[in-house]
């Protein structure tokens, strides 16, 4: 499922676009479990500079320019779908 990656520093900004490839609270990656608070996620593309830090840095990588092509821990709370962010454009317009 197509999703994106919503910033931590900026309220409601894309901070990449991604795809969603577990929610498996037990899954490890880049050495740690994911947990129940965060899900992995192929990283596709960037949204904006890329600058974006990551909240749990992958091996030695720690912002988003950086990981495009791997999958990375982000928080379940700031993924959304890319049906409900279509949804939510449609209707603040």
């Amino acid at each position: 499922m197509e999703v994106y990656l919503i910033s931590l520093r900026n309220k409601g900004r894309v901070a990449a676009k991604g795809t969603l490839k577990t929610t498996d609270s037990k899954r490890v990656i880049g050495g740690s479990m994911l947990g129940t608070e965060f899900v992995g996620v192929y990283v596709d593309g960037i949204e904006n500079k890329g600058d974006e830090e990551l909240p749990r840095p992958l091996y030695s990588i720690c912002t988003l320019i950086d990981v495009v092509g791997f999958i990375i821990p982000w928080p379940k709370s700031h993924v959304s779908s890319l049906f409900c962010s279509l949804l939510y454009r449609f209707l603040i317009s």
